[in-house]
Order: structure tokens, then C-alpha cells, then sequence
């Protein structure tokens, strides 16, 4: 993890369907998710409809604010949730101090 890759050191998957994209993981930060969306869109023109986070590490969830707010739905199984709401704080600050001003 670093400034130059947003605070994300992870492999993400994307699968193209006739109703939009299903990522999996959108990246330790919002500024990993809007350049994940920007190589999605280099794929093809269907929007992000729906973000699997597959675990609760920062990488797997951090940027859900970002395809949030483009009207993507996020899903993640109880035991990620779980382990995002103790490791939000910690992890947050780990990052924070690795994207650039």
C-alpha cells in the first residue's frame, strides 16, 4: 500500500451483464474507486449497478462511498460487516496517511 496506488494493494474483478457491472471490491479509498472506475470505463459504457465486498480488509470496502453515491448497490456478508465496523477506525487512519494531499 501506498500514495501512488491510493492506499490499495489488491487484484479486483469485474463482471460485465446487460444490467451493468458487478465489481468485486472497490478499492482502499475514493479516490482507488474513481480510478477503478475509470478503468472500468475503458471496458465498457454500463454503469456499476451492484459491489460485492469480499472480505473486511480496507481494500474490500473502503471505496463503497464512491459507487454509492453513482447509485451502486453494496453487499458484503455478515462476517465482513462485522469486521469492517471494528477495523473502520484503524483502518481509516492507515490509509489516510497514505493518499496523497
Amino acid at each position: 500500500m501506498s500514495k501512488w496506488n491510493f492506499g490499495t494493494n489488491a487484484t479486483f474483478g469485474i463482471i460485465v451483464t446487460n444490467e451493468g457491472v458487478i465489481l468485486i471490491d472497490p478499492g482502499a479509498s475514493y479516490k482507488a474507486a474513481r480510478y477503478i472506475h475509470d478503468t472500468i470505463k475503458t471496458i465498457t459504457d454500463q454503469p456499476v449497478v451492484l459491489v460485492i465486498n469480499s472480505g473486511g480488509e480496507d481494500q474490500r470496502w473502503l471505496g463503497n462511498s464512491y459507487f454509492k453515491s453513482l447509485g451502486a448497490c453494496i453487499i458484503a456478508s455478515r462476517a465482513a460487516i462485522k469486521y469492517q465496523k471494528v477495523k473502520a477506525n484503524d483502518q481509516l487512519t492507515r490509509v489516510m496517511g497514505m493518499l496523497p494531499i
